[in-house]
């Protein structure tokens, strides 16, 4: 239902590098259908994510979540996304400026959206200050602020 089999059909057509991060009950499936231009790196830690994230052309994120982290994760480093426009990447991902939405997540539609990405359009520095309006520092100095007015208001 995440539809990262999509991602790794499309990417076995395009012959293009994908690091696929993160272990899984899909995960014999998916290793099974990849080519070998398609690297399992597993579960890491979060430097080697950071790593992964900030070295990253872009971040595919195809799946319907409630609240889109891996985004952020990704803008916090540099790297903008590429992700399904429904759930929360509505909240996360900024069309033109963090990254781009997909309507539906097809093997075709992300062989067409993979073509005409251009990494080099999103400016790093934005993508880092619209991650960063998600830390934690930021919810905590919002969360005192409201308090403050409530309690002074």
């Amino acid at each position: 239902y995440k539809d990262y089999d999509k991602v790794i059909l499309a990417f076995n057509e395009l012959g293009w590098p994908l690091h696929v991060i993160g272990t899984g009950r899909f995960e014999k499936y998916l290793r099974s259908i990849a080519k070998s231009n398609i690297t399992f790196l597993g579960k890491v830690d979060d430097e080697s994510l950071r790593y992964q994230y900030s070295g990253a052309r872009g971040f595919i994120y195809p799946q319907l979540e409630d609240f889109g982290m891996m985004p952020l994760e990704a803008a916090c480093c540099g790297t903008a996304s590429l992700g399904l426009a429904q759930g929360g990447s509505l909240e996360t991902i900024i069309p033109g400026k963090t990254g781009e939405l997909l309507e539906t997540v097809d093997t075709a539609t992300l062989i067409e959206a993979l073509k005409n990405w251009d990494e080099s359009k999103y400016a790093q520095d934005a993508l880092v200050a619209h991650g960063q309006k998600f830390s934690k520092q930021e919810f905590q100095r919002k969360l005192q602020e409201f308090i403050k007015q409530k309690m002074n208001g």
